[in-house]
């Protein structure tokens, strides 16, 4: 009977959903009214640190961090911004010292448990700022380490995790980690060949910070 029992719980393990790793994500949506009257609406997705703001093409997304020491404030991770206020759904270029910004307000908030699937298109995000802004960007290094270094912190072990696996997967490393294979292969621009750890001197740089603040945690 003891052996039926060790056998059932090691299926159950094996083949339950119940046991798969399960994410909040928490969309919100303010009211805002300009200084025209006009009312529009924004929606921000907030899951783990990162929150995501559609930017002024549909295509692309800025992507935000949380700051540990204060759960309403959050940076752009990638290009300089203003911060933003979570409670106001505001950047803080618009909630302060800009006469006549919009007035905000929470109008709907919903939470919901997703799976990985889901989770992995909102880290898929968080993958191509990190290639584009912080890798790809032209614009002079020593800002964009300062940037990233500022940020950095405030990001969690997976974030930290995807961030470096993203150096490998430039250099079309082929992963091993199911997680990693799926983000990865769905990035357009990923292809996997043999890897030869050619990686920048920039490149390095960044590792040397994420796997500094990966100690840290």
């Amino acid at each position: 009977m003891k052996k039926r029992c060790l056998e059932l719980l090691f299926f159950l393990l094996m083949v339950s959903p119940i046991f798969a790793k399960n994410y909040t994500k928490k969309t919100v949506t303010y009211r805002q009214i300009n200084r025209d009257g006009n009312v529009f609406y924004e929606t921000v997705i907030f899951m783990d640190n990162i929150a995501i703001v559609d930017a002024y093409n549909e295509d692309d997304v800025f992507i935000l961090t949380n700051r540990n020491n204060n759960k309403n404030l959050y940076e752009r991770f990638g290009r300089w911004f203003p911060p933003f206020y979570a409670d106001e759904g505001l950047f803080s270029g618009s909630a302060y010292g800009v006469e006549g910004g919009p007035e905000s307000e929470i109008y709907d908030v919903r939470t919901e448990t997703i799976n990985d699937t889901e989770a992995n298109r909102i880290y898929l995000k968080l993958v191509d700022v990190f290639r584009n802004e912080f890798i790809l960007d032209e614009n002079r290094d020593s800002l964009k380490l300062d940037l990233f270094c500022d940020i950095v912190d405030y990001l969690n072990d997976a974030e930290l995790r995807l961030l470096r696996n993203t150096l490998y997967a430039i250099h079309h490393y082929e992963f091993k980690s199911n997680d990693l294979k799926t983000i990865f292969e769905n990035c357009s621009w990923y292809t996997k060949s043999s890897y030869q750890e050619d990686l920048t001197e920039l490149e390095k740089v960044f590792l040397k910070i994420i796997q500094l603040a990966e100690q840290k945690k």
